[in-house]
């Protein structure tokens, strides 16, 4: 599950009402199929947006380039209480959301629905406190995702949001994956892994 918490700033709008902005904000992520549970990663989510009205000014279409950080943290007594184990890892995305957006007649609340294209560009892993190497390797390069948000303006420039993002394709998969020599069938830290925020 991903939430993000993004300030909105209007930097034009022409006579054709083409709007563009800044969103600044974090996520809240894990990775389903690690077997680890909770929002514990957090990160940034952060960048520029477009957008233009579709129908009557009450849909529109949003385009976004985002900076987005995602992954999965557990660490020392969270573990069945045992400090001598840990788990992080460290997902650095460039994001393309694509969103239909319906705003209600003043203007006040935002609903969107759309699909989003990541783009892997480094990854980092750490396992019982020692870094998997080339751990970029073991992930998948893209991620496709669903993408849900809300919105509530202030004013004309200014607002906050939530937004939910999930894998539509799984990010890394194992079919017998060696890790610190051995070799293991079924990995802890799961076979089928989605991003969640």
């Amino acid at each position: 599950m991903l939430f993000t918490f993004p300030l909105f700033a209007k930097a034009q709008e022409s006579k054709n009402f083409f709007e563009a902005g800044v969103l600044f904000g974090f996520n809240a992520a894990q990775i389903d199929g690690d077997r680890l549970f909770g929002f514990h990663k957090v990160g940034l989510n952060a960048g520029v947006f477009g957008g233009f009205p579709i129908h009557k000014k009450n849909f529109y279409v949003r385009f976004e380039l985002l900076y987005s950080k995602k992954g999965s943290r557990m660490t020392n007594l969270d573990i069945n209480n045992n400090p001598g184990k840990n788990y992080i890892a460290t997902l650095n995305y460039a994001e393309i959301p694509v969103l239909i957006s319906y705003r209600d007649k003043d203007g006040k609340t935002q609903l969107g629905l759309g699909i989003s294209y990541s783009r892997l560009f480094s990854a980092t892993e750490q396992i019982d406190f020692l870094e998997t190497p080339n751990a970029i390797n073991y992930f998948k390069k893209r991620d496709l995702c669903y993408v849900a948000d809300i919105s509530f303006m202030a004013n004309k420039n200014i607002g906050v949001g939530l937004r939910y993002n999930y894998s539509m394709l799984y990010i890394r998969h194992f079919a017998n994956y060696t890790y610190n020599g051995a070799t293991l069938i079924n990995p802890y830290f799961g076979t089928n892994q989605f991003n969640n925020y």
